[in-house]
């Protein structure tokens, strides 16, 4: 579905009707499907740089101890 919206340039209407389904089951697959890859790439990057994921207050700058 993914395919056929993004690359084939289909609108959803024409997407259902190619794969033989509903246009509401194509927006919910397709609003599925784009969820679970934007958690799975926050995830991905929190993996990779995990201090990229902390907080602004741990980015201040620290204080040497005298």
């Amino acid at each position: 579905m993914l395919t056929l919206l993004f690359y084939e340039k289909l609108t959803p209407t024409e997407a259902a009707r190619a794969l033989g389904c509903s246009v509401r089951d194509v927006v919910r697959t397709v609003e599925s499907r784009l969820e679970k890859m934007s958690r799975a790439a926050r995830l991905s990057l929190v993996v990779d740089h995990p201090r990229a994921a902390s907080s602004k207050a741990s980015e201040a700058p620290r204080r040497r101890a005298a």
